[in-house]
């Protein structure tokens, strides 16, 4: 079975459409042991970016694994009373990186955002969770997770609020088909299923915005990344980010300012800017002590960098993996490479529990930039 009859079966379209979207740049092709993917880049056929149809070439099962769609970012909370009508709940966000985890016939496959299986992240997640997920996906085989792979042992997201956190799995939206199980549902079978989902900070009426709006503040102080939103249904869902995040965002981005510069910062000042002057308005003031910790983020981080760059020491990005068959380490190499993300491994260390600390270098540009500028002091920017 060809990729065109795969998609004519899958999506229910006609030749010529499927021929047309396999022309598309707007699409990628993935061979994984006996798995052929086509990857969404872009929103396609009312199907989000990261939509990626599957087909397992071992027994010709086909599945849709639709991607999951961005959830709007809330910067004023008075505007929940406008964006829901009845009860909402608030739950944690969770500071990671985006997984989506579903079965292929009797495969189990872990998604990444962009549509890709990381062997270091869906092999880290089955051992978790494998005969969980084993249970889950026989009684409901069309069910797909959504969820969050957090923790310091990981090649892509390391947030410091979960600093005592290896690497874990969060489950805080599924999916049947293209539409999201209730808040109640998806309790129920993560209890069911011993899978672990956000913490609840309560229900809240819409009108009670002030409510939301101190127990910002409060959880804040707790050093909580930020919260979603959400109807009891989960048809409707915002995102907000606390100043903790929005700021240490802007720092560890501005390590390697050539990379994550404009297009990272600034969401993230907007976010500071609206967040700031809804608190103004509600009686808190931390203007200041904010002025300065935002100045500091953008310039200390790149400022250690240039010094660093200057004396050859090293400022590439470093990373921590831990694993038990060093299989999986050659296995993510290759992935990375073909993702063309140059990985040095710098070390692997045995533990006393029969594990393997594995140090890794992600290579950046933004060193040799500096180079360049302390070479010949003049600005590549206007």
């Amino acid at each position: 079975m060809n990729l065109e009859d795969i998609l004519v079966d899958t999506l229910s379209i006609t030749s010529e459409k499927a021929k047309t979207i396999l022309k598309s740049r707007s699409t990628k092709k993935i061979v994984h042991k006996d798995l052929l993917i086509l990857v969404f880049k872009r929103e396609m056929l009312g199907y989000p970016e990261g939509t990626s149809i599957i087909h397992d070439t071992s027994t010709s099962v086909s599945r849709v694994i639709p991607g999951y769609p961005p959830i709007p970012r809330l910067l004023i909370l008075e505007k929940i009373r406008d964006i829901f009508k009845e009860e909402v709940v608030v739950e944690e966000k969770i500071n990671g990186y985006n997984v989506r985890v579903a079965a292929i016939g009797e495969k189990i496959v872990s998604l990444t955002r962009g549509g890709n299986i990381c062997p270091y992240t869906h092999y880290k997640i089955f051992k978790l969770y494998g005969e969980k997920l084993r249970k889950l996906f026989q009684d409901y085989p069309d069910l797909i997770l959504c969820g969050e792979a957090i923790g310091m042992d990981n090649p892509y997201v390391r947030y410091e609020g979960y600093r005592n956190v290896s690497f874990d799995y969060i489950v805080f939206d599924m999916m049947q088909e293209r539409k999201f199980l209730s808040i109640k549902k998806r309790d129920s079978i993560a209890t069911e299923y011993g899978l672990k989902i956000p913490k609840s900070y309560g229900f809240h009426k819409p009108e009670e915005f002030r409510r939301i709006i101190d127990l910002s503040v409060q959880l804040e102080e707790k050093g909580i990344e930020g919260f979603v939103i959400k109807s009891m249904d989960n048809e409707v869902r915002v995102k907000y980010t606390m100043t903790s995040t929005n700021i240490g965002d802007i720092r560890e981005g501005m390590r390697f300012f050539f990379e994550e510069g404009r297009t990272y910062i600034f969401p993230r000042v907007l976010r500071e800017i609206f967040r700031q002057y809804e608190l103004m308005k509600n009686g808190y003031n931390f203007g200041e002590e904010v002025y300065v910790k935002l100045g500091k983020a953008l310039l200390e981080p790149p400022i250690e960098t240039v010094a660093k760059t200057e004396k050859g020491e090293i400022s590439d990005e470093d990373f921590t993996l831990v694993l038990d068959d060093l299989r999986i380490l050659d296995e993510f190499l290759q992935y990375m490479e073909k993702q063309k993300i140059p990985i040095h491994v710098i070390g692997i260390y045995p533990t006393s529990g029969g594990e393997y600390r594995i140090s890794c270098l992600k290579i950046r540009r933004t060193p040799l930039r500096i180079k360049s500028i302390l070479d010949t002091g003049i600005s590549p920017e206007d």
